[in-house]
């Protein structure tokens, strides 16, 4: 009697092309339920393309060719195979109905990965050439020649502000008395930040103080911030008081020259989210509002949320 041996079939995910779901494995004798298995598999929104890896299965060689090479007449979604020693013919049969396949799995697992590359960027939008930019005068917030200079968040949210974009209301205070007023101002509940150009993270630092919902804890707020700085020998320009909106979720937007593509935006996943996954998509600019509503459905935090 023959040793069945286990016919496996991988799946690539549409999140990483190049991470498999766990395999499933299916004994020779149940090839005739593969099909419907197959089809309901790959119907799923999720899944783009899929990858057989095929042990060592000769005598059944036509049927299981027979499930592959229907599988992939009836799905749009890339088809390929891993069959390390295929019978004589195998290749080329699987050949003539458009399926890929190869000898070492991970070969097969680098072409979907292409493949999923590719019709990525089959589908991004074009690239405008001119989206009607309004001008906008930089040399009223920011020296133009000084190319190195750190623009403080309280300056970089009037330059938004500038621009037409809104922003959370903020102020930067100077005293602790200061900061109650603009605290009144902007209204409860408010966040402050410690400003200096020698601090890029102030959650790490410790100069950021959330949810403040009383003038006392402003105050305490205030107080422990300027000491903060103090320990840390850093210079503050003040503190920043900006008013905490609740919900949503927290996107972190750039923008950079590169010396060869010019002035790229990247937008990723925001808050603590920005250091603990690489979650980023970056695009040529100028970007117009079809091409930035793309990035943000490439970014695998969008995905997860919907």
């Amino acid at each position: 009697m023959e040793r069945l041996r286990p016919l496996l079939v991988s799946v690539a995910s549409a999140a990483n092309p190049l991470d498999l779901t766990p395999t499933t494995a299916f004994r020779a004798e149940a090839l005739a339920q593969l099909p419907r298995a197959l089809d309901i598999i790959a119907e799923e929104r999720d899944i783009h393309s899929l990858l057989f890896i095929v042990g060592s299965l000769a005598s059944k060689a036509t049927e299981i060719s027979d499930v592959i090479c229907g599988l992939s007449s009836r799905s749009p979604k890339p088809v390929c195979v891993c069959w390390p020693s295929p019978p004589r013919g195998v290749p080329a049969r699987l050949a003539e109905h458009g399926i890929y396949s190869f000898l070492e799995a991970a070969r097969g697992i680098g072409a979907i990965a292409r493949l999923a590359a590719h019709g990525a960027t089959a589908k991004r939008p074009a690239r405008a050439k001119d989206i009607g930019l309004a001008a906008f005068d930089w040399s009223a917030f920011v020296a133009v020649d000084d190319s190195d200079a750190v623009i403080p968040e309280h300056l970089c949210h009037r330059i938004l502000d500038a621009a037409g974009l809104p922003i959370a209301a903020g102020e930067l205070a100077k005293d602790e008395a200061n900061a109650v007023r603009i605290a009144g101002s902007v209204g409860l509940p408010v966040v402050l930040k410690g400003i200096s150009n020698e601090v890029t993270h102030r959650a790490k630092a410790g100069l950021l103080a959330v949810d403040l919902r009383s003038d006392e804890e402003v105050r305490s707020a205030f107080r422990r911030l300027a000491a903060r700085a103090v320990d840390l020998s850093v210079r503050m320009e003040g503190i920043y008081v900006q008013r905490m909106h609740r919900g949503g979720a927290e996107l972190l937007v750039t923008a950079f020259r590169d010396p060869v593509f010019g002035t790229m935006v990247s937008c990723g996943s925001g808050g603590v989210l920005t250091e603990l996954i690489d979650d980023v998509v970056t695009e040529r600019a100028p970007v117009s509002v079809e091409l930035a509503a793309y990035m943000l459905e490439r970014l695998r935090s969008r995905r997860h949320a919907a």
